[in-house]
């Protein structure tokens, strides 16, 4: 049996796995989310603010690792022949991606089976809708992520592996929280220069759909093209030489650094709310 890595590490390794070659671009998809989810005219409580961004990392951390949970559970040979076909799946993550960019910056709101509020949607109206984003960014990243994960969780007692699990998902929900967290509250403090702009900055989100979703396609047309070998692509290169900077930052900061970021940025929404019940 292997030697069992602390939970520190679990929890550092899930948070590089939000930075992984394969499906690190979805870091920008995940915050031009939590930008479309909200009603540009509303103006939340700063509390109600960082509920959201929680509610949403948590969907999406659930997300990303019921699929990596799933192929931790898979017979080898069975994971392996799903893995020989995810660069598929991949492509068609980027292709959704794009297309649901494209649709938002023609200036539609995002599909959706709910009819669409005036005000922003109760919390659970964003849950299922983010659980499946969490699915497919995972989906994106089991190539270049899901190895190290299974080193730590398989062919371990059942509670030690959990816990390296759980380890591992709160290094996801970490980065996760810092984005949607700091979003939000940027949002809740710009809600006037955000009415002024919204239509400008809805399209931005869209562009911010566009990109990651083509470079996740097209990374997953490199993965078909490479087959065991290398090839030469522009395009990869550069989102090496950012992937690279990404992780190299998030592993220098460490996970300390994320919890402090996440508690400051909470410090300052519950001053804010006691500030405001004070006035």
């Amino acid at each position: 049996m292997p030697s069992d890595p602390s939970y520190p590490m679990a929890v550092a390794a899930g948070a590089l796995a939000t930075v992984n070659p394969c499906g690190f671009a979805l870091l920008a998809a995940y915050a031009s989310l939590v930008v479309l989810g909200d009603d540009a005219t509303a103006r939340p409580a700063p509390l109600t603010a960082v509920a959201r961004a929680l509610t949403m990392t948590t969907a999406m951390t659930l997300g990303f690792v019921t699929a990596f949970g799933a192929f931790a559970l898979l017979a080898e040979p069975v994971a392996t022949w799903i893995a020989e076909r995810l660069p598929w799946l991949t492509i068609g993550t980027g292709v959704v991606l794009v297309l649901l960019g494209a649709w938002v910056i023609s200036g539609r709101d995002l599909p959706s089976p709910a009819p669409r509020r005036r005000h922003a949607p109760p919390l659970r109206g964003r849950f299922g809708p983010m659980y499946a984003f969490g699915l497919t960014y995972a989906i994106a990243s089991v190539s270049c992520a899901v190895n190290p994960f299974l080193g730590m969780v398989r062919d371990r007692p059942a509670v030690t592996g959990f816990g390296l699990f759980l380890a591992y998902a709160a290094g996801i929900s970490l980065v996760a929280a810092t984005i949607s967290v700091g979003v939000g509250l940027i949002r809740h403090s710009t809600v006037p220069l955000v009415r002024r702009l919204a239509p400008t900055l809805f399209r931005a989100a869209g562009v911010m759909l566009i990109v990651p979703g083509g470079y996740v396609a097209w990374f997953g047309w490199y993965e078909i093209r490479v087959g065991g070998g290398t090839v030469a692509d522009p395009v990869i290169n550069l989102g090496t030489a950012a992937q690279s900077w990404l992780a190299t930052g998030i592993d220098t900061l460490g996970p300390l650094a994320l919890v402090a970021t996440c508690t400051l940025m909470i410090s300052i929404a519950l001053a804010a709310h006691h500030l405001r019940r004070a006035t």
